[in-house]
């Protein structure tokens, strides 16, 4: 069964066509849906028209991280950075770091280098909300993911999902992004300046490992130590 709601085809079907009444939309016309999915998305963020139908019609064609306005991603798309030392990505790390406000208006280099659409449409539609557990609804803008979850789910998310996305802030100004690629993707096409982020500073890291953003990728010039520099 096609979903309309993640696809391209949300711009394109219309009634009578097999799986539109399959999804409850009844004799509303592909116009109307598609006013309704872009107004939603201006009321929930708070922009522009213009904005919001950009936004959906981006996500609809598989963005990528510097699609949605990253400064890089690493160069397999299917992948997270495998360079990345596993005791950044520690939650007990992150837990303890400070939450500031991320000015999106210097670069920020992603550390994985694809956005799953299912997410980017949740964020959209749903922003705050842990996902549904069925994964066939997650994004669906007319499904309250908070109807469909349980305990189990929760304690699945909150384990592999920190409370605000984690940044380290380089000398330059810039950051680079380790958690929550979806969140920070969706602050960048609603055009906000700022997003709110957990946020380690370099100098206050050890130096016995480095990293460096090069030719738009995040690459290791050593992987030995704790607390690496990222530059």
């Amino acid at each position: 069964m096609t979903r309309l709601w993640v696809e391209a085809s949300w711009l394109t079907e219309k009634p009578g066509d097999d799986s539109w009444d399959d999804h409850g939309f009844g004799h509303e016309t592909r116009e109307q849906r598609r006013d309704r999915y872009v107004q939603k998305v201006q009321d929930i963020h708070g922009v522009g028209r213009d904005t919001a139908l950009n936004a959906l019609k981006a996500v609809s064609a598989h963005l990528d991280p510097v699609g949605a306005g990253f400064a890089s991603q690493p160069r397999h798309s299917e992948n997270v950075d495998p360079t990345l030392p596993k005791h950044l990505l520690d939650q007990e790390i992150w837990a303890r770091a400070p939450i500031a406000d991320v000015d999106l208006r210097h670069p920020v280099h992603a550390t994985q280098g694809w956005l799953k659409r299912d997410q980017m449409f949740h964020n959209l539609f749903h922003p705050g909300k842990k996902p549904p557990y069925d994964d066939n609804l997650t994004g669906h803008p007319d499904v309250d993911p908070d109807h469909y979850r349980d305990e189990d789910d929760d304690a699945y998310w909150d384990s592999d999902h920190g409370d605000h996305p984690a940044f380290i802030r380089q000398t330059d100004g810039s950051h680079i992004l380790l958690d929550g690629h979806h969140r920070v993707a969706t602050d960048m096409l609603m055009g906000r300046p700022t997003t709110r982020g957990r946020v380690l500073d370099i100098r206050h890291l050890g130096k016995e490992g480095r990293f460096r953003v090069a030719a738009g990728v995040v690459g290791p010039q050593a992987t030995a130590g704790i607390g690496p520099v990222i530059r």
